[in-house]
């Protein structure tokens, strides 16, 4: 086998299922989450990796979704592949950003964090099941730089449902009055089997998309 230098971990779980997603995930549930550690700790120890690991990336899913006690046991399990690590990235929701958490992270050397923000507007935010307000948004971001966590990412969704452009204004305002340093915007696409396919929700034309991703540039810069 080639060295490997990156390790990206799949967290497969969320508390809730938002109507846009899809990802593989499932709902979180204690009994199978357990098992499912297990095994990435089988499949890790599989590959023999002795040393050379750059970089980190636990994504999901959101491996915030795991109760205090299995978020600990997945960061014993990653920590002998984290020692000479230089970006260590977790993705989280604010919701779950609990303070206990960070700390975790914090000590186990986690020095990238990566928010599932996508809108800053708290009506947008229920409208697509997410489970977070923007002031939960504040306050992780401000746990975590409290920390020493500073290297962070936030989420944004371009060309959601009911955002126009008097929205988007204020959210990327919003997103940039968090001084982090890195956002990514993604355009909204709709995947068969989610809800928004089953509720007949249409992506933005190819030309509406172009002018929400030039408002984007003239307002947040390259």
């Amino acid at each position: 086998m080639n060295k490997i230098s990156s390790l990206y971990i799949h967290i497969p779980f969320c508390e809730n299922i938002c109507e846009y997603c899809d990802f593989a995930k499932l709902q979180y549930f204690r009994n199978i989450a357990l098992p499912y550690l297990e095994k990435l700790k089988q499949e890790l120890d599989s590959y023999h990796i002795k040393d050379g690991i750059k970089t980190i990336y636990v994504g999901g899913g959101t491996p915030t979704a795991l109760e205090d006690d299995l978020f600990l046991e997945l960061l014993k399990i990653i920590k002998p592949y984290s020692l000479d690590v230089q970006e260590y990235t977790f993705e989280a929701n604010p919701e779950s950003l609990s303070e206990n958490k960070i700390k975790m992270m914090k000590e186990y050397g986690v020095n990238r964090l990566s928010l599932g923000v996508e809108s800053t507007n708290d009506e947008i935010l229920r409208l697509i099941n997410r489970h977070h307000t923007f002031n939960d948004v504040k306050k992780a971001i401000s746990l975590a730089k409290q920390y020493g966590i500073n290297n962070l990412n936030v989420d944004l969704i371009l060309g959601l449902p009911h955002v126009n452009k008097s929205l988007l204004k204020e959210d990327l305002a919003n997103i940039l009055a968090l001084d982090v340093k890195h956002i990514s915007c993604y355009g909204l696409t709709v995947h068969e089997h989610t809800q928004f396919f089953l509720k007949k929700i249409k992506e933005p034309e190819d030309d509406v998309l172009r002018e929400i991703g030039n408002m984007v540039f003239d307002v947040i810069g390259e």
